[in-house]
């Protein structure tokens, strides 16, 4: 963690596998080293594509000012973003699609002004008070793609769909409905 702790010029970070196969597993014994983030001020892009063993993002991440990309899709381990997101006021895109354990996406995620791509939207039963609500996404106005994951028997609803219709940007829309162990169906 030391070591990690001294990269502070850098602008992109890619920690997580290149190959979009599943075979190409990237296993970490904890999450601890990422809180040596917290100093690299200039970092725009950061992935952790298909790293297991994180469970939570440390809020050391929400202190990333230049963050633009944040790619953690496929960290099948991951069950929660930190609360404070929202202070990622530079962040265009967000990408946690396939990370199935993550139950819902705190409130913070309405702060992210310049958001452009959202993917991994779960739809779902909320574990916590804190958690986003599907009409809540319309603060995204610059939203372009969003991909939601439900498991909902029927969706959208009526105001789900009036929610979706009221996206002015909205270039491509992704739904997959799934059944994961967490979730009651």
């Amino acid at each position: 963690m030391e070591w990690f702790s001294k990269l502070k010029n850098v602008k992109v970070l890619y920690l997580g596998r290149w190959k979009k196969s599943a075979s190409h597993h990237i296993e970490v014994e904890s999450g601890e080293f990422l809180k040596g983030l917290r100093s690299m001020n200039f970092i725009r892009f950061f992935s952790l594509q298909g790293i297991s063993r994180i469970t939570k993002l440390p809020d050391s991440v929400c202190k990333l000012s230049s963050l633009r990309i944040l790619d953690l899709r496929a960290c099948h381990n991951l069950e929660m973003l930190p609360d404070g997101i929202g202070s990622l006021k530079r962040l265009t895109h967000l990408d946690i699609s396939g990370c199935y354990l993550l139950e819902y996406l705190p409130k913070g995620i309405a702060l992210l002004s310049e958001l452009l791509l959202l993917k991994g939207f779960v739809v779902g039963d909320s574990i916590s008070a804190d958690s986003h609500t599907f009409g809540e996404l319309l603060k995204l106005s610059k939203l372009r793609k969003l991909g939601i994951y439900t498991n909902a028997k029927v969706f959208p609803t009526d105001e789900e769909e009036g929610t979706l219709r009221q996206f002015k940007k909205l270039q491509k829309l992704t739904i997959v409905w799934g059944r994961w162990s967490r979730w009651p169906c």
